[in-house]
């Protein structure tokens, strides 16, 4: 049985581009060997996007526009909420080789006894071995933006293993008033503000051949407005390539629209609900008093 020494969050810094603007997250094990080859990073979050083959109409201008819908047929599970992402356990090593520059890795440790690390880490096993309900295998999930994503999965086992049940009542409650697409500025505004650079719609690798359906993908913006009305545009436009033509296609976009829609009403959240962003789960952390210590649960590096 592995003999753990310490546990740590692994907090991966914001992108330059929408997949990547709301960074990543981990929690890293290190046993007691002293050996860097042992510290292991239990992750979640790796899309699993369908394979489209591009339907080519002859030509230079066929071939980019096949390569586009080809592109946006793939992103499809991302638009209409049947995303699925893969939970994913590796050597920390490898964690830290996919994460381009200029993102970072901020790593802190979590300040736990015994056996609240104990029991962390065999809640976090357990649950990258299990089969989730909707799922055929083990180590999948459906992946949600907002309610169950790299992050809040870590939340939540964290919650677990503190067995906070005070934390539930007070930050479970509902009392902020706020919609998904005030948070979603929010958070853009400190992910521009972490990366240092503007945020653009997709990489730059897929800009020359998605520009043509998406007006602004080449632009990078520092506004989070600006960039949100971009993306607004971007998914109207989606709506109207043939690659979306049939009635399946024409509901994929409004959940997503709905979800960053000025107009939507606002209603009343919990703290623990705003918790969805890396960044944010770091900061909460290390606010948080772990009961059975008296110090905060994070100590930032």
């Amino acid at each position: 049985m592995m003999r753990l020494q310490r546990v740590c969050l692994a907090t991966v810094t914001p992108g330059a581009d929408l997949l990547r603007a709301f960074g990543h997250a981990a929690l890293v094990f290190d046993d007691a060997s002293g050996d860097p080859a042992s510290l292991t990073a239990y992750s979640y979050g790796h899309y699993i996007l369908p394979e489209v083959r591009p339907r080519f109409t002859g030509g230079l201008a066929g071939a980019r526009q096949a390569v586009a819908e080809a592109v946006l047929e793939s992103l499809m599970p991302v638009l209409n909420g049947t995303l699925r992402a893969r939970k994913t356990r590796e050597s920390f090593a490898a964690f830290q080789t996919r994460t381009p520059l200029p993102q970072r890795i901020l790593l802190d440790e979590l300040d736990l006894p015994g056996e609240q690390l104990a029991n962390l880490h065999r809640h976090v096993a357990a649950d990258h071995a299990r089969v989730e309900p909707g799922q055929r295998e083990p180590g999948t999930y459906r992946y949600d933006h907002f309610e169950s994503n790299c992050v809040t999965k870590l939340r939540d086992e964290i919650f677990r293993a503190l067995g906070a049940d005070e934390w539930n009542a007070l930050y479970g409650r509902a009392d902020i008033e706020t919609s998904y697409a005030d948070i979603v500025e929010e958070t853009l505004r400190e992910a521009i503000a972490v990366s240092g650079v503007g945020v653009t719609l997709f990489p730059p690798a897929l800009e020359p051949v998605l520009s043509a359906f998406l007006p602004g993908a080449r632009a990078v913006s520092r506004d989070p407005a600006q960039f949100l009305a971009l993306l607004r545009l971007a998914l109207a436009n989606v709506g109207e390539t043939r690659a979306f033509s049939s009635d399946v296609g024409k509901q994929t976009l409004v959940r997503v629209r709905a979800l960053l829609d000025e107009e939507i009403p606002r209603r009343p959240r919990s703290f623990r609900q705003t918790l969805f962003t890396p960044l944010r789960l770091r900061d909460a952390l290390a606010n948080w008093t772990n009961p059975k210590t008296g110090r905060p649960v994070l100590s930032l590096a």
